[in-house]
């Protein structure tokens, strides 16, 4: 969860290797997820795409009381 905090942090600084480390860190799990609740592989991986566009888009309200 630190490491979370620490990319978190980064990203709203600016950093884009941070979202590209949480993206990495979570999308698969994330996808697999969606595609067992959808049975549809392609539409899992656009869920997970909606969900980080809309996590960029909203990161300076954004805040970390838990785990990513």
């Amino acid at each position: 969860m630190v490491e979370d905090r620490l990319l978190v942090w980064k990203f709203k600084r600016g950093s884009k290797d941070a979202l590209r480390a949480i993206y990495q860190k979570y999308a698969d799990g994330l996808i697999t997820l969606a595609g067992n609740l959808l049975d549809d592989k392609a539409g899992s991986e656009d869920v997970v795409q909606d969900v980080f566009v809309s996590f960029v888009q909203s990161i300076e309200k954004f805040r970390l009381t838990g785990s990513l």
